[in-house]
């Protein structure tokens, strides 16, 4: 009997404009499949065709599942299925990717990929793999040379690879598959630490966030942070070995239980609603003394750890409609504004 490895949608997109779609698909044993999908190429295969514009509208609402109960997960193993004897195919087990602790971020990003199409004729599905193209899909990263600020991140903040960062799992069947969040990286006290993975989502928010960190680790050399302050904070960064692009950030990891919301306010007692407000007008006091504006104030930027404790996360600015004013966004009176809301349902 042969082994296939396991395999899932890791990303999908669709269109309002056209009836196209396309999937991005992991295994477990380090493949990358970028499947495209047109119903132009599905010929005298009305049940082919009827299943995969389901799919396809559903993906396209922005809902859950429609009114008879199908639910997204069940749309994208549909469109998986499409591919799934060219995936079984193209990755067997035969070329397993060791799933040892020792499994690395640079296994995740430099995945082998296959480009891949399916035809579908009188209700017969073929996929076929596509000619090898450019559409830019290697690792998210910024170019250092285009960035001036980049080029000194050494002298201040510690630098990895992705070979240096280990992949951590609570589940082995999602190694390689779930985009890698939590991570092990080694100090160079010999010391293991817990991070999170942020990769670079834009020029722009990394270079903010970055900015603001080490503004801060300047600021705190003088005027060190009072016991109690809690907001992320950036361990280190994940840089190509030779130094040219940045992949992303490391910040110390977080236990999170949950979100801050209206919801969990009203079932969390008075008293810890209390100090959950005091925490945050102090550490949005201690960041305004040293010049550090929070930014992109809401609630969903607030984590709960499993201590019941408040983290402020996300510095990469933005504005959030409903919590800063866009003429407010970036400023100190904007982070005000956008606390005052986040407390109204703590006090």
């Amino acid at each position: 009997m042969t082994e296939h490895p396991a395999y899932q949608v890791a990303a999908w997109m669709v269109h309002d404009e056209d009836d196209d779609g396309e999937l991005e698909i992991r295994t477990n044993n380090g493949r990358t499949f970028y499947c495209s999908i047109d119903p132009n190429d599905f010929q005298r295969s009305p049940n082919v065709k009827e299943a995969y514009m389901r799919c396809l509208n559903l993906l396209r609402s922005g809902d859950l599942c429609t009114d008879d109960g199908f639910s997204v997960n069940e749309a994208l193993d549909s469109m998986l299925s499409l591919f799934s004897p060219l995936v079984c195919q193209l990755a067997p087990l035969l070329h397993q990717v060791s799933l040892s602790s020792q499994t690395t971020l640079a296994q995740y990003l430099y995945a082998p990929m296959f480009f891949c199409g399916v035809k579908v004729v009188n209700e017969k599905v073929t996929p076929y793999t596509l000619k090898e193209l450019d559409y830019g899909l290697g690792p998210r990263s910024i170019f250092v040379r285009r960035e001036p600020f980049l080029k000194d991140l050494s002298a201040w903040t510690r630098c990895y690879t992705p070979e240096d960062v280990v992949l951590s799992y609570d589940r082995v069947e999602d190694i390689l598959i779930k985009y890698p969040r939590k991570v092990v990286v080694v100090h160079e006290n010999q010391r293991a630490v817990t991070c999170f993975y942020k990769p670079c989502e834009g020029s722009a928010s990394t270079l903010r966030e970055l900015k603001t960190f080490r503004k801060l680790k300047v600021a705190s050399a003088s005027n060190p942070l009072s016991a109690g302050t809690r907001f992320s904070r950036l361990h280190g960064i994940v840089v190509s070995r030779d130094g040219k692009e940045l992949f992303g950030m490391l910040f110390y990891w977080i236990n999170i239980a949950g979100l801050l919301s209206p919801e969990q306010a009203a079932q969390t007692s008075a008293e810890r609603r209390q100090s959950w407000a005091r925490d945050m007008k102090r550490s949005v006091k201690e960041l305004h003394a040293r010049g550090i504006v929070w930014g992109d104030v809401k609630a969903a930027n607030v984590l709960i750890d499993t201590h019941m404790n408040l983290w402020i996360t996300d510095f990469g600015g933005g504005c959030t409609p409903g919590w800063v004013d866009r003429e407010k966004a970036g400023t100190i009176e904007g982070d005000w504004q956008g606390l005052a809301k986040i407390l109204s349902f703590l006090e």
